[in-house]
């Protein structure tokens, strides 16, 4: 394969994942978004793909709500996956999201004031170890010590 052939064939990529997306409802598609915000370098949220698993209330981490005409997402269990990087704003797009666990991973900077606002949130957990907080200094998600 040339190395020009190749080239293109690699700026394809990125349609052919928006193009997989497009049929799915907006709170997955606000998921891809979110995921392509943090660093996932244990690629525990790998299958998060409409490729090679089209239903994504059968994605690992998260649990869909059944009372919506469309699926919505309802809880995020992110917790302990070493994701890294700034809080993914995208989530605070997720109205139907009662429950977000994003403790234990490498989060920094401040969190997004439309948490505050999330309509069905009552449960967010946002956890960092005592260490990563001396770490990151100034990290502002709360450090609770054990």
């Amino acid at each position: 394969m040339t190395p020009l052939l190749l080239l293109r064939l690699l700026c394809l990529l990125p349609l052919a994942t928006i193009a997989a997306s497009a049929g799915l409802p907006a709170d997955f598609t606000t998921l891809l978004a979110a995921k392509s915000d943090l660093s996932d370098p244990t690629s525990a949220l790998a299958s998060w793909d409409p490729r090679h698993s089209p239903s994504p209330c059968r994605w690992p981490h998260l649990l869909c709500s059944a009372s919506h005409a469309a699926p919505a997402v309802a809880s995020l269990l992110l917790s302990n996956l070493s994701l890294a990087g700034a809080f993914p704003s995208p989530l605070c797009s997720l109205r139907s999201l009662a429950h977000l666990d994003l403790s234990y991973n490498s989060l920094t900077g401040p969190q997004p004031p439309c948490l505050a606002v999330l309509p069905s949130l009552d449960h967010l957990d946002l956890f960092v170890l005592p260490h990563s907080c001396q770490e990151a200094f100034n990290i502002t998600y709360p450090c609770i010590a054990a």
